[in-house]
């Protein structure tokens, strides 16, 4: 699966591609709003190059719980996130969800887990020696990404389905580990139907020196995958 994509060579808005982009605020002593707003800003840009007519009438509301949607063009669909500097986006022909995380090992992951994840991802995650840290951040943008994609809040996280990747034909989730300016996890959801999706992360979109590598958690194991 090709997953860095350039606009200026590469077919554009494809019903089936559903397009990501990051952000890097490299500002000293970015708080929280800042990064909030320029993440925004992230998705505006994306989706007046993806379908510049909405330039014009770019409204933008949310559901119950917060989930964003555009009223006057409600064949598209976005999603975004933000963690400490970093930012994501991602825009589709279907409904989404996304979530990032910076992989924190002074965060008290492991009491979380043992009050939030399914008893299977706790064992997978006792199996995990020195990767367990990142495997709790890759569950929990999971479970995260699942609850945005159904307009729930964190306090349902009791709710989302074990995380772990339970066949080789799953097709409605997508997780990356990544570095550069920070170690972070990102995850992607759909819902799944009988239509295959594929995920371009927009080239003008990457940071520079940010790398991406695709995560599946199954067999066991870790394993990441170098795009």
């Amino acid at each position: 699966m090709k997953l860095l994509y350039n606009f200026n060579t590469d077919e554009k808005k494809n019903m089936g591609i559903i397009y990501l982009g990051l952000i890097n605020v490299s500002i000293l002593n970015s708080d929280r709003f800042k990064v909030k707003e320029a993440t925004k800003n992230l998705f505006h840009t994306m989706i007046r190059r993806l379908h510049p007519a909405s330039a014009i009438d770019l409204e933008v509301k949310t559901g119950p719980h917060g989930k964003p949607y555009l009223p006057r063009h409600p064949s598209w669909y976005f999603n975004v996130s933000h963690a400490g500097r970093m930012g994501a986006c991602a825009i589709a022909r279907i409904p989404l969800g996304i979530d990032i995380e910076l992989i924190d090992e002074r965060r008290h992951w492991k009491t979380i887990a043992e009050h939030f994840y399914h008893n299977r991802e706790i064992a997978y995650l006792s199996n995990q020696a020195g990767n367990s840290c990142a495997v709790f951040y890759h569950l929990w943008t999971r479970k995260e990404s699942w609850l945005k994609l159904h307009d729930m809040t964190i306090w349902q996280t009791s709710q989302a389905p074990c995380c772990l990747d339970l066949s080789d034909t799953e097709t409605d989730v997508w997780t990356w580990q990544g570095s550069g300016c920070a170690s972070f996890s990102l995850s992607l959801r759909i819902n799944s139907d009988e239509k295959k999706y594929s995920v371009r992360f927009i080239e003008e979109f990457i940071p520079e020196g940010i790398h991406l590598q695709q995560v599946s958690l199954k067999g066991g194991s870790l394993f990441c995958r170098s795009e």
